[in-house]
């Protein structure tokens, strides 16, 4: 089979328009309605992102979409289908996408891949079939999804910055405040990498009023998903992860974002999330609600591909 490539912005649009004839406002599109955009807005130069897809008749949507993200950073996301898998046809498309993809996995360190269970076992059987010298998989990290609906975007929005004593919400300096975010970041890929999500991608800072220094801050990704919220040790305790949480989300809701992130299973905060009003967890019952049948799509998975 041969995988289509969506190569201009027209075409990726017609892309989102099919994958969002499976139903509106999903959370398995949540990343190409983000990455498309950034794409067709040129908003991040510093990688190319690539979108391929199965077959389809122009008409519905494919089975399989991807994503590759080819440049400083290199990365794999895979949209599920939200009917059932194919495997058989899952099979030979990853075949196809890795080889499309070798040189990256070639020449880069190591490459963030991302999707359901089902396909992510799939990727690991692939991978050590066709290609075991290339590459070896590690383990899977599950995540939860928390998105905001469409009332809790507007409640968010009408929502004020709580003041916080000795400390601001502030824009992201990156000559100042690069260094001290990507040495703080256990994923960060490179100082490189995490200075250009900085200076081209929403994020927020929280800087300490005597001093101007960062103690707490949260960014995005090309793929639209909110990350990396962190707060310094010594300025734990006091609400700042919250105000730089709230200090983004308002930025991406009034750039016409749905705020949407991954958080590690293991993770305190995901019950943190579950309380807070602004978030609403996916959960499978919600899609099936609107027709989806359920097909093991949550919880989702990274893993990172790493040179042998």
């Amino acid at each position: 089979m041969a995988l289509i490539e969506w190569d201009s912005s027209e075409k990726q649009l017609r892309l989102l328009a099919l994958l969002q004839k499976d139903g509106p406002g999903i959370s398995i599109n949540f990343v190409f309605e983000t990455a498309i955009r950034y794409s067709i807005e040129q908003r991040y130069p510093a990688t190319r992102m690539r979108y391929f897809s199965t077959t389809t008749d122009l008409n519905t949507a494919p089975t399989y979409a991807f994503i590759l993200e080819e440049g400083i950073a290199s990365s794999i996301h895979i949209r599920p289908p939200p009917h059932g898998h194919d495997l058989d046809l899952l099979r030979s498309s990853l075949v196809e996408l890795i080889e499309k993809f070798r040189h990256r996995i070639e020449n880069d360190e190591n490459v963030l891949m991302m999707s359901d269970a089902h396909t992510l076992n799939m990727f690991h059987e692939v991978v050590s079939t066709y290609f075991p010298s290339i590459v070896a998989c590690s383990p899977s990290s599950p995540v939860e999804l928390f998105f905001m609906t469409d009332e809790q975007m507007e409640a968010a929005s009408k929502t004020e910055l709580p003041s916080i004593d000795g400390f601001h919400a502030d824009s992201v300096d990156v000559d100042r405040d690069a260094t001290t975010i990507h040495e703080n970041w256990v994923h960060s890929a490179s100082l490189q990498s995490t200075t250009a999500r900085l200076r081209h991608l929403p994020s927020s800072v929280i800087r300490d009023s005597s001093t101007g220094e960062a103690c707490a801050w949260m960014m995005s990704s090309v793929y639209g998903q909110c990350s990396n919220l962190f707060t310094i040790p010594a300025f734990r305790g006091k609400g700042l992860a919250r105000l730089a949480e709230l200090h983004l989300m308002k930025q991406f809701i009034s750039l016409g974002l749905r705020p949407f992130k991954y958080i590690d299973e293991d993770n305190g905060e995901v019950a943190a999330a579950r309380r807070n009003v602004l978030w609403t967890q996916w959960e499978r019952r919600r899609e099936a609600d609107i027709g989806l049948v359920e097909s093991g799509t949550a919880p989702l998975f990274y893993t990172m591909i790493k040179k042998k």
